[in-house]
């Protein structure tokens, strides 16, 4: 039996199997990137649901990304979006004597707004070319794991957060952990992840939530389970609104599903709903939920 990666004693069932060959080949189609490497001696991978937190989790745990991966994604201008949605609400809220440290920063693009607005902020990151262009910068950021960080940096920082990073981990619970150690009583954890309640779900091979990309989809509940396994209460949960950037993902896989119809596809391109949708979308964003989801912790 496969045990929970997020409290380490939940048994866990299957939910489903994935052919490595389809994901590989996936890669190659839609990001022209070969990560044959990461599947070797494995004919499949399993999709795995924890029924007590409602975390999934991709099985084997060594199939994830490691930094050459990271760096070809970076070849894309979309990948590392300057400036985002969680990136403007967690900066609101900082205070200016506040000690930060961001973990998974990238192309440190908050590290670097923080520190221009006189911000006492670190960042890791393990994609070295992120670090040494982070550093040319003058910026304060360190090419290490958080599990290294925190056993130099015990209840050193005032606020941890960490956006976009924890689907990428395997080893969730000492992630948290480390990220916890570091933070003082009463500190914020702020954690930012793909929201698999939203559109995204029905994306079923979108290759960026699948190893070796993702290795784990979270969602609402399992944000919350953290509450009952690491010394954290919640402060606010917000689900990001669907985002300008995301308009024509969300009506493709919106289309998608139209498809299936014929009748109805057959009346959403006869009556030409197909030329006033993205504007319909533009129109009640923020009302639908968007790509992420924002969880903002204390330390207890």
């Amino acid at each position: 039996m496969i045990k929970s990666p997020l409290d380490l004693i939940s048994e866990c069932l299957i939910e489903r199997e994935i052919p490595c060959s389809k994901i590989i080949s996936e890669y190659r189609k839609q990001l022209e990137i070969d990560v044959s490497d990461a599947f070797i001696d494995l004919d499949k991978i399993f999709l795995v649901s924890c029924s007590k937190t409602s975390y999934k989790f991709y099985y084997p745990f060594h199939i994830s990304g490691k930094g050459l991966f990271y760096e070809q994604l970076q070849n894309y201008s979309w990948y590392y979006l300057p400036w985002k949605w969680e990136h403007q609400v967690v900066y609101k809220s900082l205070k200016k004597d506040s000690k930060i440290l961001e973990v998974g920063c990238g192309s440190a693009d908050f590290v670097r707004k923080c520190h221009n607005e006189k911000y006492d902020i670190t960042g890791l990151e393990l994609n070295s070319l992120a670090v040494s262009q982070a550093q040319s910068a003058g910026l304060k950021v360190f090419n290490e794991s958080i599990q290294d960080f925190a056993s130099k940096n015990y209840e050193e920082y005032d606020l941890v957060c960490s956006f976009q990073v924890l689907e990428h981990i395997s080893e969730v619970n000492s992630f948290i952990k480390s990220c916890i150690h570091c933070l003082k009583k009463g500190g914020r954890l702020i954690i930012c992840v793909p929201n698999n309640d939203s559109f995204i779900k029905n994306d079923e091979f979108n290759v960026l939530n699948l190893p070796p990309h993702h290795m784990g989809l979270w969602n609402k509940k399992s944000l919350i389970s953290l509450t009952e396994i690491f010394p954290l209460k919640i402060k606010t949960i917000i689900e990001e609104p669907l985002q300008e950037y995301h308009y024509n993902w969300y009506l493709y896989l919106k289309e998608v599903m139209i498809s299936k119809n014929r009748l109805v596809a057959f009346l959403y391109f006869k009556l030409r709903i197909n030329k006033i949708s993205y504007q319909f979308i533009k129109l009640i964003s923020p009302f639908l939920k968007g790509h992420s989801i924002l969880a903002n912790y204390v330390k207890v």
